[in-house]
């Protein structure tokens, strides 16, 4: 959407994989696409330890972090992030590390407001599928033969 990509967006991947490993559950809840779509689009995730609250506390804030909706809040690069990641497994990750993860946490987590270009992309598809639902219904509903017209 007209964003330069980097390693962030594989990062926020990554999160979303250990997410659903370490929750059971996906990152937003959807009945179906659209409605994924448009979560993901509009809302913030939610939170590792909120879904499962045994997640140890560093791992779910490395995953929180990942997963920050703004690619400039989240850690810089991959490498940033494996680092921490390793240092939480060794047991190493030092507490002024883990405040500095918190409070980036904390900025990130701010009411998302949706870029300004996204409201007529939703809107365009909430169209798409409401012409469609009337279709199908209008077809289901009339016994009309579509080729009697020619027939005569």
């Amino acid at each position: 959407m007209g964003r330069i990509l980097d390693g962030r967006a594989d990062l926020y991947s990554l999160g979303a994989t250990l997410f659903f490993l370490t929750t059971g559950a996906r990152l937003f809840a959807a009945d179906n696409f659209q409605s994924l779509l448009i979560a993901h689009a509009t809302e913030l995730p939610s939170l590792a330890s909120e879904v499962t609250p045994d997640v140890p506390e560093e791992l779910a804030l490395l995953i929180d972090v990942a997963v920050l909706k703004q690619p400039g809040d989240r850690p810089e690069s991959m490498e940033v992030w494996s680092q921490d990641l390793r240092a939480w497994q060794e047991g190493s990750l030092s507490r002024e590390r883990v405040r500095e993860l918190k409070a980036m946490a904390r900025r990130g987590r701010r009411p998302f407001e949706p870029r300004s270009n996204l409201a007529p992309i939703i809107s365009a598809v909430a169209v798409l599928v409401a012409a469609i639902v009337v279709a199908v219904v209008l077809m289901r509903s009339e016994t009309v033969d579509p080729w009697a017209a020619i027939r005569q």
